[in-house]
């Protein structure tokens, strides 16, 4: 439609510009209702998750055995009751808005593809499967290290929980240097992990540019 428009005023026909103006503000509109829809369904589809999760697992912690609770720090449990299960509604909303944002453009791009050089196409899709296994690798890999980063913060949000329930002990005894320093090596391992996950997610992003320039020379 903006390339039509622009056609038109280039060529001075003012005639059908109007009409073209109306469709282009309609398109706004429907794109802009669309998008909205689209998030207000994802995102209730998250929250919804999310509550019955949580829902369950205070349900299921209620009926637990009290050598449980014993065993596990109350900060861990917060954390998980809280933090991860918000992460889970994070990733829910991140897969399925990239599934019903992006797969008709891929469909789109695909047919495009084919359109303009179905050689080149077709030997994109024989290279493609070369890529999975470093991804699938290197997900496995994040996964890993985005598990160990929630138990670090779990057991930080615990000691954050056990100093501030104990504040009179810690001033009583002069514990602050010993607090601070469980707290240093706690910040320290989360900061630790997640950089860990910085670097996999870099090096994914690295491979995956190899892999296509490799596949664009193989081609040549």
């Amino acid at each position: 439609l903006i390339e039509s428009a622009v056609n038109h005023l280039a060529l001075g026909d003012f005639a059908g510009l109007g009409f073209i103006t109306l469709a282009i503000v309609g398109a706004s509109l429907l794109r802009a209702g669309a998008g909205y829809g689209q998030s207000i369904l994802i995102q209730t589809i998250g929250l919804t998750v999310v509550r019955e999760m949580q829902n369950k697992l205070f349900a299921h912690l209620m009926r637990s055995d009290l050598a449980f609770f014993n065993d596990t720090a109350s900060g861990r449990l917060v954390s998980r009751f809280i933090f991860d299960v918000n992460m889970l509604r994070g990733a829910i909303v991140r897969v399925l808005g990239g599934v019903l944002r992006e797969a008709w453009a891929v469909l789109i791009l695909i047919g495009a593809m084919f359109y303009i050089d179905w050689r080149m196409a077709s030997a994109v899709f024989v290279f493609f499967p070369l890529s999975v296994w470093p991804v699938y690798a290197i997900g496995r890999r994040v996964k890993t290290q985005a598990r160990r980063t929630q138990e670090e913060q779990g057991a930080l949000a615990a000691l954050l929980g056990e100093a501030f329930s104990a504040m009179r002990l810690i001033k009583a005894f002069r514990l602050e240097a010993y607090e601070d320093a469980r707290a240093d090596m706690l910040v320290g391992r989360v900061q630790s992990q997640l950089k860990k996950q910085v670097r996999s997610r870099a090096m994914l992003v690295a491979v995956m540019e190899v892999m296509g320039g490799c596949a664009v020379a193989a081609i040549l």
